[in-house]
């Protein structure tokens, strides 16, 4: 399910450079084997900050890099006012960090079914996953025809202009241009005429810049299902609001009570999943404070599922159906969870999607119990399957019965044939053992035999093949009444044992018979001495 594995690992920091006004690339060496995908990204934690964020001490970031550079990864960030930027950008060269992850992204070429062309909006640090690519492709030689629309505020704030640049002169499957605007549709024009149902739109900046670039597409007529957005997608109209959420909780609301004590993990989210609302369960149950959970999205625990699982997931939500599924999930602590989760839209007056509740079941424990049983199972298979003994696992009540494949194998049956009860078993047993074996069972059903066994022969499918084999079972579940409910049981193909016993017999009796024929030899001997 997992394209990579997810985890928690140090890193050092290895360099910082100042790339762009405001704008620092940092590379992290990583103690330890470290794989991820093009366009992945960490959570990264910084141990030492000296300035307090109440947002915490970690944040996401798209890895800059791509797979070929070993055990290093590189992200790009822009300064803000913010305690976390604060620490970050103030970070040196052998500074002790934390990564998590990597975890899924949104950006995912499949290289069995590529698109014509690619075509790449980022505004600022947005530049980030789509440069992964970007390297990707021009490392790996896919074939398909990559255009960039790189959206910044001025020149001076705008990095990795000189790559852009290096990568379009040597290679023709790539153009850009850079614009010191909004996006425009005559921009993506400038590069490229050609948007057939084969092009595909990826979009990554903030908010506002998702929020008009959406609209200048759609206007231009590019259908919805060909765009791709990262963490921000476009906002609706009466999209559901912290201050609204907040208004329901005012007073002896006894519904908000109610949610905010549930013992399950809840949350409520706006229409691009933005957390607005987390209940005292979310915060137990993540690890992470109320303050680091609202505002974020719930890739800030979530993200361990495949880019196949999300891609399919957004869509479902998109659509308004609810959604119900197990997802795996890691806490704040770096433990791994597992949860059944139950999203469900939330509705303006008008039937549109405003935002969205989540219902989050931790499931861990009895994931835990399964993983037990299965070993069990497996463990037992094993033993059981070593032993050649074929096994019985009837439902008193309903009469069905399954029959493991060793069992079908005594009997001649293969795969493809279906015994379903004990009742379709007795047909193969021969009519002179089978009234003695009704009369065993009988006896242990009732009670007056603690367990029961019976030896008798079976015809087999072929018709030609007669077997002996040796029936034990045990009644394992009664009702109050002490009525049988189910029981098990081994069948044990004792032909061979059968045939020996018979032949032990058979030499037996011959001895038996020489015997006499001695005894009276000397008889008649001593009876003519006798007359001598």
């Amino acid at each position: 399910m997992l394209t990579t594995p997810q985890k928690i690992v140090e890193a050092t920091v290895h360099s910082v450079d100042l790339i762009a006004h405001g704008v620092k690339k940092i590379s992290f060496k990583v103690n330890g084997n470290f794989s991820f995908t093009p366009s992945q990204y960490v959570w990264l934690e910084i141990l030492d900050g000296q300035i307090a964020d109440k947002k915490g001490t970690r944040r996401a970031f798209s890895i800059l890099n791509t797979p070929n550079d070993e055990n290093v990864i590189e992200i790009v960030a822009r300064i803000s006012e913010s305690g976390y930027k604060q620490n970050l950008f103030a970070l040196k060269s052998g500074d002790r960090v934390l990564l998590h992850g990597p975890f899924g992204c949104s950006f995912v070429l499949n290289e069995k079914n590529l698109p014509k062309n690619l075509m790449l909006i980022a505004a600022g640090v947005g530049i980030a996953p789509f440069l992964s690519v970007i390297r990707n492709i021009k490392d790996k030689k896919i074939p398909i025809n990559c255009f960039l629309v790189y959206l910044n505020n001025d020149k001076e704030s705008t990095p990795f202009i000189e790559e852009i640049e290096e990568i379009k002169s040597k290679n023709k499957f790539f153009d850009y241009i850079i614009s010191y605007e909004n996006f425009t549709w005559e921009s993506a024009k400038k590069l490229n005429n050609d948007f057939s149902e084969q092009s595909v739109w990826w979009v990554a900046g903030p908010q506002a810049m998702v929020d008009h670039t959406f609209l200048e597409l759609e206007g231009a007529g590019i259908s919805k299902n060909s765009m791709v957005f990262e963490n921000y997608y476009p906002t609706v109209r009466n999209n559901l609001t912290a201050e609204k959420i907040a208004e329901q909780f005012v007073g002896n609301n006894i519904f908000a009570k109610a949610i905010q004590n549930s013992t399950n993990h809840t949350v409520i989210t706006d229409y691009n999943g933005v957390v607005l609302f987390a209940n005292l369960a979310a915060s137990r149950i993540t690890g992470y404070t109320s303050d680091e959970i609202i505002g974020n999205t719930p890739r800030l625990w979530g993200g361990l599922m495949d880019g196949d699982f999300y891609k399919s997931f957004w869509v479902k939500k998109r659509s308004g159906l609810p959604f119900e599924g197990e997802i795996m999930n890691r806490r704040k602590n770096g433990d791994v969870y597992f949860t059944i989760a139950h999203i469900a839209p939330i509705l303006d007056e008008d039937k549109n999607i405003i935002g969205y509740i989540g219902t989050e079941e931790d499931i861990t424990e009895l994931k835990a119990k399964e993983e037990k049983v299965r070993n069990s199972e497996m463990r037992f298979k094993f033993a059981f399957e070593g032993s050649r003994d074929g096994l019985w696992d009837a439902n008193l009540e309903t009469g069905s019965t399954f029959f493991s494949q060793r069992s079908l194998e005594i009997v001649g049956c293969g795969k493809e044939d279906q015994i379903a009860s004990m009742s379709k078993w007795k047909e193969f047993i021969l009519a002179e053992d089978l009234a003695r074996v009704e009369e065993e069972w009988a006896a242990h059903l009732s009670g007056a035999k603690p367990y029961y066994e019976s030896v008798y022969r079976i015809q087999c499918k072929n018709g030609s093949e007669v077997k002996w084999v040796l029936d034990r079972g045990l009644i394992t579940e009664r009702d109050a009444r002490g009525k049988g409910l189910r029981a098990v049981g081994t069948f044990t193909d004792i032909t061979e044992s059968k045939e020996k016993e018979k032949e032990l017999e058979l030499m037996n009796s011959a001895m038996i018979d020489r015997e006499l024929v001695m005894v009276n030899l000397k008889k008649r001997i001593k009876e003519l001495e006798s007359h001598l």
